[in-house]
C-alpha cells in the first residue's frame, strides 16, 4: 500500500500536468486536423474555392482584387485551377458524389503551371481584405517553394492554415483563466475543425476571437493586473483582423469593458482603451471599403441587391425589422444549432443525426462543470454586460447577411448559418459561469477529451464518405 501511495504520489502531478487542456487539444487538433485536410475533398467546405482563389491572390502579394468588365472582382490566377473546378465544384450540389482516389492521384501529378494565366471570378471573397487569408496565403507561398503539384499546393496551403488556428487556439486555452475545457469543446466541435481545415477565414477568424476572449479575460480576473497601452494594441490589432474578415463582429469590442476600470488606472483610460479597440477596426474596415469603390468594384455582393437601401428600410421600419429579427431566430433555432456543430459539405451533408442532441448535453455538462478556478467571482455588471456582448452579436450578424443578401424589406432572414456564431459561443459559456457547481476534476480532464475526440471522428467519417476508396 505504501509503494501504491508513493507511486500515486509521483504519477498523479505527472498525469495532471500531461491532461492539460491546452496541451490534449494541441495533439488532438493538430493530429485529427491535418487528417481533415487530407481527406476533405477539395471545394466542399462552403465557399472553398473562392477562398482559395483568393488566398492565391494574396500569397502573390495582389492585395486588391482585379475586376472585369461588369465590376465583378476576381484576379489573373493558373489556368489549371479549371481542372479542380471540373473535377470538385460539382459536386457541392450533390451530397451523395464522390471523387476517386485514382483522380486525386492524378491531379497530385498535374502541374501547377502557374504561368498559364486566365481571369477567375470570385465576386464575394473579393471583397474581403486580405488580413483574413494570411495563414492560407503564407502555406500557398510556402508550397511553391516545394512542390509544382497543383492539388500538392493545394493540401499545403490547407494545413498550413490548420497550423495557424492550432497554434493561436493552444495560446487562448493556456492564457485564459477561467472555463478552459469549455473552450477546448468549442475549439473542437466538429464544425470548427472542419472550418480550420480548409481555405475559409472563418479558421482564422475564430482562433483570433478565441484568444481576444481569452487575453481580455485574464486581465479582468487577475486583480494584480494593469492594462498597458501596448496590451490595447494588441486588442485593437486582433479586433482589426476580426472585424476586416467579418464587420459582424464589431461588438467584441465592447467586451474591453468587461475589465474593472481599476485595472486601467483610471475610468477615462478605461473609456479610451475601449473607443480605441472600437474605433481602430472601423476607420480599417471603411478604409478598405474605399479601396475597392477606388479600384472600380461593384460592392454589391449579388445582382438586385443593394444594402444601402435595405439600411434605410432597416432604420426607416426599427419595430417591423425587429420583429422579422427575433421570428428568423424562433423559426430557424434549430437549422442554426446543427450548422453550428457540424453540417458539411455545401451544408448538405449532415452529421449522423444523433449527435446533435448529445453534443448540446455535453457542452453544457462541460460549461456548468468546467470549474479550474473556483476562486474567480463575475459581478453581476460584468455577467450583465456579457449577456449584451451575446445579443448584440446576434442581432449584428443577422443584419449584415440581411442587408447583402436578402431582398429588400424581405419577410425574413436567410442565409445565416450556424458556424456563424463559433466566434461568440465562449461567451456563452461566460455568461452561464457559476463557479457554486463541484464536480471530480478528472472526471472533466478524462471524459472531456475523450467525448471530443469521438465527435471528431464521427466528423472525419462523414468528410470520408465523399471520397471513394
Amino acid at each position: 500500500m505504501k509503494r501504491l501511495a508513493r507511486l500515486s504520489f509521483h504519477v498523479m502531478p505527472l498525469l495532471e500536468k500531461t491532461l492539460k487542456p491546452e496541451r490534449l487539444f494541441l495533439v488532438i487538433g493538430v493530429t485529427m486536423g491535418l487528417l481533415f485536410c487530407i481527406f476533405t475533398a477539395p471545394f466542399q467546405v462552403p465557399d472553398e474555392f473562392a477562398h482559395f482563389y483568393k488566398a492565391y491572390q494574396v500569397s502573390e502579394l495582389q492585395f486588391l482584387p482585379g475586376v472585369n468588365a461588369d465590376s465583378v472582382g476576381g484576379g489573373m490566377l493558373p489556368q489549371s485551377f479549371r481542372l479542380l473546378e471540373e473535377t470538385f465544384l460539382w459536386m457541392t450540389t450533390q451530397p451523395k458524389s464522390t471523387v476517386s482516389i485514382e483522380r486525386l492521384k492524378a491531379l497530385l501529378e498535374t502541374p501547377l503551371a502557374a504561368e498559364d494565366r486566365a481571369f477567375f471570378t470570385f465576386r464575394v471573397s473579393s471583397l474581403y481584405a486580405p488580413a483574413g487569408y494570411l495563414p492560407q496565403a503564407i502555406g500557398l507561398r510556402l508550397s511553391r517553394l516545394v512542390t509544382s503539384s497543383l492539388l500538392g499546393n493545394f493540401y499545403l496551403g490547407r494545413m498550413v492554415n490548420l497550423l495557424f488556428w492550432a497554434a493561436i487556439t493552444y495560446w487562448a486555452i493556456r492564457i485564459t483563466p477561467v472555463q478552459k475545457w469549455v473552450m477546448f469543446v468549442f475549439a473542437l466541435m466538429p464544425m470548427t475543425i472542419a472550418e480550420a481545415a480548409s481555405y475559409s477565414i472563418d479558421g482564422f477568424l475564430n482562433s483570433l476571437s478565441f484568444l481576444y476572449f481569452a487575453l481580455i479575460l485574464r486581465l479582468a480576473l487577475d486583480a494584480n493586473a494593469r492594462v498597458s497601452w501596448k496590451t490595447v494594441g494588441v486588442w485593437a490589432a486582433l479586433m482589426t483582423v476580426i472585424t476586416l474578415a467579418k464587420p459582424a463582429y464589431l461588438a467584441l469590442a465592447l467586451f474591453v469593458l468587461f475589465i474593472p476600470p481599476a485595472r486601467f488606472g483610471s475610468r477615462l483610460r478605461g473609456w479610451l482603451s475601449f473607443f480605441l479597440v472600437s474605433l481602430i477596426p472601423l476607420l480599417a474596415y471603411f478604409l478598405w471599403l474605399q479601396a475597392l469603390r477606388w479600384r472600380g468594384l461593384d460592392l454589391s455582393p449579388a445582382d438586385g441587391i443593394i444594402p444601402a437601401l435595405q439600411v434605410q428600410w432597416i432604420l426607416s421600419h426599427p419595430l417591423e425589422y425587429l420583429k422579422i429579427l427575433l421570428e428568423t431566430y424562433s423559426d430557424l433555432a434549430l437549422p442554426f444549432i446543427v450548422g453550428f456543430i457540424g453540417y458539411y459539405g455545401w451544408l448538405n451533408q449532415p452529421l449522423p443525426v444523433y449527435i446533435y442532441p448529445l453534443f448540446i448535453l455535453f457542452s453544457f455538462y462541460v460549461i456548468l462543470f468546467d470549474r479550474d478556478a473556483p476562486q474567480a467571482r463575475l459581478r453581476s455588471w460584468q455577467r450583465l454586460l456579457v449577456i449584451v456582448i451575446l445579443l448584440l452579436s446576434l442581432a449584428s450578424i443577422a443584419t449584415s447577411i440581411y442587408v447583402i443578401t436578402d431582398p429588400l424589406a424581405h419577410p425574413q432572414i436567410e442565409g445565416i448559418q450556424g458556424r456563424y456564431f463559433i466566434p461568440i459561443s465562449v461567451f456563452l459559456g461566460l455568461a452561464l459561469y457559476l463557479p457554486i457547481l463541484r464536480i471530480n476534476p478528472w472526471l472533466l480532464r478524462i471524459l472531456t477529451p475523450a467525448i471530443s475526440l469521438w465527435f471528431v471522428i464521427l466528423g472525419l467519417q462523414t468528410a470520408l464518405q465523399r471520397i471513394a476508396f
